[in-house]
């Protein structure tokens, strides 16, 4: 009898875990969110026939989870997991499902996608293997925080700013630029650049009023030939072919 009662104690402990764990062997699966970490196994479950989304159905068991989107990027990571996993990503209902992102390898023979989530849409994650490859998985949901900016629609309207027209001449750098709002770029928030006549704009203030590199090289580079710290670089001038000037209107 005490045998038998021990028996039935750990049977119930392994129930408890395996639905702590919340897998689910359809959608719509178990909902998750940023932070989470779910450990399981794809073992015990049946195969699944989704659409293709960055890779094909296999035929070893699969979980399904859902995930409500916040509006910021979103991790979805199987790295470190015990098999040769897959890993993909919807939106729309359960039978109808649009791809947002899948795939196979990322991080060795396990899986890792990412994207940018729409707040308030819910997204289907389907955790499987490759062919009939089933196991143990872990599954991370991480939400990196943005840096210094964040989405925000604004209606297009034509050229609502007002500005003093700003006129250079081939291969030069124009004065000091007030852009009129902070501008956030790689993490640093700007509210002054420079513009120069061969198409790029530089945060650099040192380089107002100086020549203008044209032979640039891609940024960021270990020996730079052109200038740093700087967006919208191709290196192709403003200027007409015809004309020894550009008119570029700086936002005010």
């Amino acid at each position: 009898m005490k045998r038998l009662l021990v028996l039935t104690v750990c049977c119930a402990a392994l129930l408890v875990e395996q639905r702590a764990w919340g897998q689910t062997d359809a959608c719509p699966g178990t909902l998750i969110a940023c932070g989470a970490v779910v450990a399981g196994n794809t073992t015990a479950f049946t195969a699944d026939v989704a659409p293709f989304c960055g890779t094909t159905d296999g035929t070893g068991g699969g979980v399904w989870f859902r995930f409500v989107g916040t509006g910021n990027l979103v991790v979805a990571s199987l790295c470190g997991s015990g098999y040769d996993t897959k890993i993909r990503v919807y939106t729309g209902a359960c039978g109808a499902f649009v791809c947002t992102a899948g795939v196979d390898d990322f991080c060795g023979l396990q899986s890792q996608v990412n994207w940018v989530s729409v707040l308030g849409t819910t997204y289907h994650i389907l955790v499987h293997g490759f062919g009939g490859a089933t196991g143990a998985y872990t599954l991370n949901i991480t939400c990196p925080t943005p840096m210094c900016y964040a989405q925000t629609a604004v209606p297009y309207a034509a050229d609502p700013y007002a500005g003093t027209a700003l006129t250079l001449t081939d291969d030069i750098h124009s004065p000091v630029v007030n852009i009129g709002f902070t501008f956030c770029f790689n993490g640093t928030n700007y509210t002054q650049c420079v513009i120069s006549s061969n198409n790029y704009v530089t945060f650099n203030l040192t380089a107002a009023g100086t020549g203008s590199p044209w032979n640039t090289v891609p940024i960021p580079t270990g020996v730079p030939a052109g200038p740093q710290n700087a967006v919208l670089d191709p290196g192709r001038t403003l200027t007409h072919p015809s004309a020894a000037v550009s008119s570029i209107k700086p936002l005010a």
